[in-house]
């Protein structure tokens, strides 16, 4: 999946995150922020269903469809807007800077 996701532009990968966050987690995964997407994969998922059950007794059941709804947003839209810390951002990424000559080297050549 990542390997077909390093061809796409930083505005279609914003879009990829969003839909990879379906399952809350992958989205961050998919951006390179490690940490964040292990934690709402192993931490936030399983609190999200333990508030929705503990609401559903005040709330009549309401909490079963709020919460997860509220939840899957979030993470979408915390995925969406994330800067995307991998080496596919395009042509400002680090390895297209590395090959650019620099500046010392064509003035030592126009003055020789």
């Amino acid at each position: 999946m990542f390997e077909a996701a390093s061809s796409l532009s930083p505005a279609d990968r914003n879009k990829l995150a969003a839909v990879a966050s379906i399952i809350p987690g992958a989205g961050h995964l998919l951006k390179g922020h490690r940490m964040m997407g292990f934690l709402i994969l192993i931490a936030g998922n399983p609190l999200m269903i333990f508030v929705a059950f503990w609401l559903a007794l005040a709330t009549f059941g309401v909490s079963f469809v709020l919460v997860p709804f509220l939840w899957f947003v979030g993470v979408a839209a915390s995925a969406y807007r994330a800067r995307d810390l991998t080496t596919h951002s395009g042509p400002t990424s680090r390895g297209a800077a590395a090959t650019r000559p620099s500046t010392a080297s064509n003035t030592e050549n126009i003055h020789s």
